[in-house]
């Protein structure tokens, strides 16, 4: 990540929210390490942990930032801290990552290309479950107004080679949401009302009302232990 001068392109903050799970920050921080796209920097917001987080992430990864914010914001306040520190310097693209996942070495890249492909703004991650990873467990949804639900259709699918197809979407999951710097800028952070859910949806919503498409990246690919916060 150092010596890469002050321009943004290409360059990404990767915001790893930590909640008393110094454990999967940690193994999410190694799968980071070995990551082929190295314009990126990873950051950790702690959501006011008790169980020495910062200290062992601290000692395991010394160069990593940590932002404290002393008690449990939630989800959305939490990354809205981690947000707003990124817009604040030279990132072109700030990712989402839950810190109970880990990522394949290719997935930036994937991104990226995906992004180009589609000049998209507002991307999501393939996610694989972590303990089945062969099984999708996060696609893209579209909502459902009879339902007043999403419908995902490839949650739990059997991923055998195909789904690789990028697809335009109502909402993509917060787990792994890739967001250019210039979505955040027009429609603001994320909605700190909702705490832990409907958050990245709401996302999703407004920036499809502010003119920007919401894609998924299939060769972008993760694997997250689901809702070990």
């Amino acid at each position: 990540f150092q010596g890469m001068g002050r321009s943004a392109a290409g360059r990404i903050c990767i915001i790893l929210l930590n909640w008393n799970g110094k454990k999967d920050t940690l193994e999410c921080l190694d799968s980071l390490s070995k990551v082929q796209y190295k314009r990126f920097q990873p950051i950790v917001v702690d959501n006011g942990s008790t169980d020495g987080s910062v200290e062992a992430i601290r000692k395991g990864h010394p160069f990593i930032p940590i932002l404290e914010t002393k008690a449990n914001l939630g989800f959305a306040a939490g990354n809205n801290v981690g947000i707003a520190w990124a817009l604040r310097k030279p990132y072109e693209w700030i990712l989402l990552l839950n810190n109970d996942t880990t990522v394949a070495p290719d997935f930036l890249g994937a991104f990226l290309e995906a992004a180009k492909k589609r000049q998209a703004k507002i991307l999501g991650a393939k996610i694989y479950r972590y303990h089945d990873p062969a099984r999708i467990d996060h696609l893209g949804g579209f909502w459902n107004p009879k339902t007043a639900e999403f419908d995902c259709p490839l949650q739990g699918a059997l991923d055998e080679g195909g789904y690789e197809e990028m697809q335009k979407v109502d909402y993509v999951s917060g787990c792994a949401l890739l967001l250019h710097r210039s979505v955040l800028e027009k429609i603001g952070l994320l909605e700190p009302k909702f705490f832990l859910y409907w958050e990245e949806a709401d996302l999703c919503f407004r920036a499809k009302k502010s003119g920007f498409d919401v894609w998924t990246a299939p060769k972008a690919k993760i694997y997250h232990k689901i809702s070990s916060s």
